[in-house]
């Protein structure tokens, strides 16, 4: 039986969609499908190298930028190009640039492509008049899209209010996490430092400026806290500043890179997830695996990522809500250990790597090659 080329575009290989291709290129079984890598790897946020040897992935470097462009008719070329000759042929596109690629490419290779919005076409922040843009161009290329594989039913709601219907090729396929790691053996113990860390990409969107407001209130209480935001991005200097404001430099630190996001999830007692907008949300979930208490906002699809009483949530997203409820933590108001085991068995029922894949295989291949 011959296998289908499965080609996975997506612009720029960091964060949470970065995790999200990976995910697929890993577990996708490779008896049935030659995988292809499409992306700017200049631009990636961890050494990707190790799925060419371990997971036989093909990579096609592209200078893709994040503003659309004269040279992304080039680039469309060099994808048509590089893949004319394929047999059993299927385009994946993930994020807004991706999914422009991947319909494109698809009507000129006459090969089905799927599309999964990871940001670009579901957030309001672009301003009225771009905003128009990108959804007047998501709304022409639907008819040139083979599925939609929302990861959240926000993502699917949000498409359809400003974008348009995409029927019965909607589906969604909620995103996930292995569950092979050994969890969290003790939580903290009132009265204790707190030791706090957030996971993401530096941006305004990610919300890290209101958890530094909340420990400013917090330290004014004389609460003993150290707070470490993993990640890179544009706001790396805002967040400093305000760190430098409320003297905090001795309790607030920046780690620009890990290697190893799990390890130090179990490293500190709480993780802060204060995004102001999210289609799925990564971190909490991968938290919540390895029953890692973790407070988040309520945007977007972190609504059906949260669990009753096993997440901390700060619905209205203020820094006075993530200071009451890390205060209740510090003050032993919580049962941190009934909440994490609640949250580990309801995520795990929801959010299986291998339940993704197997659903993403089943789409891939009912398509008509």
């Amino acid at each position: 039986m011959s296998r289908t080329t499965i080609v996975q575009i997506l612009r720029s290989p960091e964060g949470g969609i970065r995790k999200h291709v990976v995910d697929i290129l890993e577990n996708l079984p490779a008896p049935s499908y030659k995988k292809i890598f499409i992306s700017n790897f200049s631009d990636s946020d961890r050494d990707l190298a190790y799925l060419k040897s371990k997971f036989d992935v093909e990579f096609f470097d592209l200078k893709i930028i994040d503003k659309p462009e004269f040279k992304d008719l080039l680039n469309i070329y060099k994808i048509f190009k590089f893949l004319r000759n394929t047999k059993s042929l299927v385009l994946h596109g993930h994020g807004a640039k991706g999914g422009v690629y991947a319909r494109i490419c698809g009507v000129l290779l006459r090969a089905p492509a799927l599309y999964t919005p990871h940001g670009g076409s579901l957030h309001r922040v672009f301003g009225k008049l771009k905003s128009l843009v990108y959804d007047t161009i998501e709304r022409l290329l639907i008819p040139l899209t083979s599925k939609f594989i929302f990861e959240s039913k926000y993502s699917a709601n949000e498409f359809k209010k400003y974008v348009g219907n995409c029927g019965d090729k909607a589906v969604i396929n909620y995103n996930g996490v292995a569950f092979n790691l050994e969890p969290k053996q003790t939580q903290y113990q009132p009265g204790q430092k707190i030791k706090l860390a957030s996971f993401g990409l530096l941006r305004e969107l990610k919300g890290h400026d209101i958890v530094i407001d909340a420990l400013n209130i917090l330290s004014k209480d004389n609460i003993d806290f150290h707070y470490t935001i993993y990640g890179y991005g544009a706001e790396y200097d805002n967040l400093m500043a305000k760190i430098k404001n409320y003297s905090l430099q001795d309790k607030v630190t920046i780690e620009k890179y890990s290697d190893n996001i799990f390890a130090r999830m179990l490293e500190c007692d709480v993780v802060l997830h204060p995004s102001r907008f999210e289609s799925f949300g990564y971190v909490p979930v991968e938290a919540m695996s390895i029953k890692v208490p973790v407070i988040t906002s309520f945007e977007g699809g972190l609504k059906e990522v949260s669990v009753p009483n096993g997440s901390f949530l700060a619905k209205n997203n203020t820094p006075e809500e993530y200071a009451l409820i890390i205060r209740g933590i510090v003050t032993g108001e919580y049962d941190l250990t009934a909440q994490t085991d609640l949250a580990f068995e309801a995520c795990k029922a929801k959010f299986s790597v291998k339940a993704m894949v197997e659903r993403l295989d089943s789409i891939y291949s009912g398509l008509n090659l």
